[in-house]
């Protein structure tokens, strides 16, 4: 009995050996296939618009897994006169596990269970504009890279461990982001024959992302940003971001003058910043963003401008042009802003001192963002407080099939030497008195010239004038010229004489300023009309 137990035992053991120096064999034969096959299809294939070396590789067929350790891709032309978007891409490891041979080899399907990228380290140089939404559908899917030797792919889990990015352009002075940390699933990565008429890279379940920070700089190193920890949850179908900011590397003052244009120097702080969709995957399925509602708890932006520099060349966009010329399909259904503070500041052309216009406590909403949908209507509602004393509201309209647009303004009441800070660098006088109870204002306006009308119900309204550069002191001409003003051009009320004056809206439009600068206008036209400082009587 003892010598039977010890022949199977002998039988066992011989066996279990064959068996592990048949998968052992086994192995080396598959890890052996596997690197032929890299080589001869992957690694020396110059039809790859990339370089890729793999370092140890490994394969274990019991358990379906392969490990590749230290692998590199890499742009072909590296040149400075190359292509644009090079990519450096190192990899720590990468372990594909779950591989379905049967699958493999007699449906020619390649199902994968996970594929893991620990430590992966991206690098794009070069990098100019990204490719425009009109050059989507010519994007190459994922069946087009397996259709020569596989019929379909399944793959249940892809993610990122440990990854960073970095994003520079042909001068890294001008562009710089930096992703320092991120970690990234996708699951059910399918690809098959449909892609080809689906427009669709590849199909995807769910995805969900961190990251740690986001920072960079642009526009020749002047505007420096920083995003706070970033996650991301197909599931939930929401991203939340703690907080954003963005400002100018330089002072203010300097910023411009750096350009060596007049422009916009926007500082800007975002807190509690949320956005809803529950269709992230289709971000990089098909490369389009489309929302639900993006929602701001606080916002902080202030906009600084020399105007004692000259105009930047060229025509600026209105709305509907900014959102055609977006480089990927966008919709957004809504943004909700629940509380801002907005200062606009103004280096009036010879002028040393700035004027300014405040808004606290905004709140507002913009629906319909879309470059998709040209029947659709984008519409702008803000309320807030004109420097926190005048209630304001507006609405505007911006149909997405054409260059126009109308608005409507309210206000509630205020003390009018409140408007002297943007007042003084705009019309050649200062207010000292004025009770305004309200003022209502509509227009419509195209790329060219916007027209309306304002009441303005105001009293008691006193000024005094001077010349562009004329100091404000009591002279005899400044006290002739007071008079003038306020017996002579300027309206002290309306209702006058228990007749309403509807002020008249009128501008043209400067196509080298933005939309913020052409609706300003068109308000402060009606201001002006509404007191009586017509254009003949300002000169």
């Amino acid at each position: 009995m003892k010598h039977l137990n010890r022949t199977y035992l002998k039988i066992f053991l011989y066996s279990a050996l064959a068996i592990i120096i048949i998968g052992f064999g086994a192995n080396i034969y598959a890890e052996n296939y596997l690197r032929k096959y890299l080589v001869q299809h992957v690694l020396t294939n110059d039809s790859i618009p990339y370089h890729i070396e793999t370092g140890k590789l490994s394969v274990n067929i019991l358990t379906g897994s392969i490990c590749a350790k230290t692998v590199s891709v890499q742009s072909r032309d590296t040149s400075q006169s190359g292509s644009n978007n090079q990519v450096n891409l190192q990899v720590a490891e990468v372990r594909i596990s779950g591989v379905s041979y049967t699958k493999l080899l007699f449906k020619k399907s390649l199902h994968i269970s996970k594929l893991n990228l620990e430590k992966p380290v991206l690098h794009i140089t070069n990098f100019d504009t990204l490719t425009s939404k009109k050059d989507s559908s010519a994007l190459v899917n994922l069946y087009t890279l397996i259709q020569g030797n596989l019929k379909s792919m399944q793959l249940n889990s892809f993610q990122i461990v440990n990854g960073s990015i970095t994003v520079t352009s042909r001068d890294t002075a001008d562009l710089l982001v930096s992703l320092s940390a991120f970690n990234l699933e996708l699951t059910d990565i399918s690809a098959d024959s449909t892609l080809n008429t689906s427009g669709r890279r590849f199909e995807m379940g769910e995805m969900e992302g961190n990251i740690k920070s986001i920072t960079g700089h642009f526009l020749k190193g002047l505007y420096a940003f920083n995003v706070s920890s970033l996650d991301i949850s197909g599931e939930d179908g929401m991203l939340s971001i703690d907080s954003v900011s963005l400002g100018p590397a330089v002072e203010k003052e300097k910023f411009a003058t750096k350009l060596g244009y007049q422009t916009d120097c926007i500082q800007l702080k975002l807190a509690d910043f949320k956005v809803y969709s529950n269709s992230f995957p289709e971000i990089l399925e098909i490369g389009s963003l489309i929302l639900e509602k993006i929602e701001i708890n606080e916002m902080v932006l202030t906009d600084y401008r020399d105007k004692n520099l000259p105009n930047a060349q060229g025509v600026k966009s209105l709305p509907r042009e900014m959102l055609y010329s977006f480089p990927v399909k966008l919709s957004i259904d809504q943004i909700l802003l629940k509380k801002a503070t907005i200062t606009y500041i103004e280096l009036a052309n010879g002028k040393s001192e700035s004027g300014s216009i405040s808004f606290s406590n905004v709140k507002g909403e913009i629906t319909n963002i879309s470059n998709m949908h040209p029947d659709d209507t984008m519409k702008i509602n803000g309320t807030g407080y004109l420097m926190n004393q005048a209630a304001v509201s507006s609405q505007l309209a911006f149909p997405l099939n054409g260059n126009t647009f109308t608005a409507s303004v309210n206000m509630g009441a205020f003390d009018m030497p409140i408007l002297n800070p943007m007042v003084r660098n705009l019309a050649p006088i200062e207010i000292v008195d004025g009770k305004a109870n309200s003022m209502q204002m509509w227009c419509a306006a195209d790329e060219n010239a916007g027209s309306g009308q304002m009441t303005f119900i105001y009293s008691d309204l006193q000024v005094n004038a001077f010349a562009k550069n004329e100091s404000k002191g009591k002279t005899l001409m400044t006290g002739m010229k007071n008079f003038v003003a306020n017996e002579l051009i300027l309206e002290k009320n309306n209702p006058k004489d228990e007749v309403t004056r509807v002020g008249k809206v009128a501008y043209t439009r400067n196509p080298e300023k933005n939309i913020i600068n052409y609706s300003w206008n068109l308000i402060f036209s009606g201001f002006k009309s509404s007191i009586g400082l017509t254009e003949e009587k300002t000169r």
